[in-house]
């Protein structure tokens, strides 16, 4: 095959040696903004619904006349705004880190399948 011949000549695979380590650095570097990412998005979303319940508690009328003067609300908005950006910030970094595992991944396997040719 010719896929197997270009791996016993030394040439890399998919995934190259370089490719490989810099996914690694990404990964070991990134694991501090990923907690930070995670924590602000938590913590986003319980501002969320706090910001929510004291526009609710603070409305009158009627339960449904009170949702909709919280939903209204200014400050709902921008804590529902921050919310929003703080997930998009979580699941980008989030989505990065997983297509580099998915690159070590595959380097794993090139490189298993080199050691058994």
């Amino acid at each position: 095959m010719a896929g197997r011949d270009q791996l016993e000549e030394g040439e890399s695979g998919v995934i190259s040696d370089q490719r490989a380590e810099q996914a690694f650095e990404f990964l070991r570097d990134s694991t501090e903004r990923i907690g930070a990412a995670r924590g602000a998005y938590e913590r986003a979303e319980i501002m969320r619904k706090r910001v929510r319940k004291r526009a609710f508690v603070g409305a009158e009328g009627s339960v449904a006349q009170r949702e909709a003067l919280a939903e209204i609300n200014e400050e709902v908005a921008a804590a529902d705004d921050q919310y929003i950006n703080a997930v998009v910030a979580f699941e980008t970094l989030r989505a990065k880190r997983d297509i580099e595992t998915i690159a070590l991944d595959v380097w794993r396997t090139e490189s298993a399948n080199r050691r058994r040719s």
